[in-house]
């Protein structure tokens, strides 16, 4: 990706090249508290959606470009959008969360003491350390904590695995 950086002799701004460590962090962006999208105006007649910047620094692209990258790359363009919007909380009502369990373990919040037994029960079955949940288990764990599916689901979020 390009971003612009510093500023040249001319003054005119330089771009240099930005690496991303996760696809899917690179991939979506969502920006928070903003109004409107983040996505600039329509874009001149003859260029294509992907190929416009937006106001972020960050390029769009399309379903399509995502699934032709995803496929060179070997990954799974499902699994990478699924992170992508759970990195960005987006839509985790529907969404399987995908959770580090060993990250989760070694969180102290007090608000969520209850998971920290259930995940060290859980290292037990996933030796990999990863899991992921549907929003009914979820919902089945909410309960047992005793606070609402919203606020678990954003608190589970946030352990997503680094590969």
């Amino acid at each position: 990706m390009l971003r612009k950086s510093g500023t040249s002799g001319s003054g005119r701004g330089r771009r240099k090249r930005t690496h991303h460590g996760h696809l899917a962090g690179g991939l979506l962006h969502s920006p928070r508290g903003s109004a409107g999208s983040c996505a600039e105006k329509d874009p001149p007649p003859g260029r294509h959606l992907a190929a416009q910047p937006t106001q972020y620094g960050l390029r769009q692209l399309t379903v399509a470009r995502l699934i032709e990258l995803c496929d060179a790359l070997g990954v799974d363009a499902p699994t990478i959008l699924g992170r992508a919007m759970q990195r960005t909380l987006l839509h985790l009502e529907t969404l399987p969360l995908t959770v580090d369990l060993c990250a989760l373990v070694n969180d102290y919040s007090p608000t969520f003491r209850p998971m920290h037994q259930w995940a060290k029960h859980k290292l037990n079955e996933c030796p990999d350390g990863v899991v992921e949940l549907p929003p009914a288990s979820v919902r089945e764990l909410a309960t047992f904590v005793g606070c609402g599916y919203e606020e678990l689901a954003r608190w589970l979020a946030r352990f997503l695995p680094e590969s």
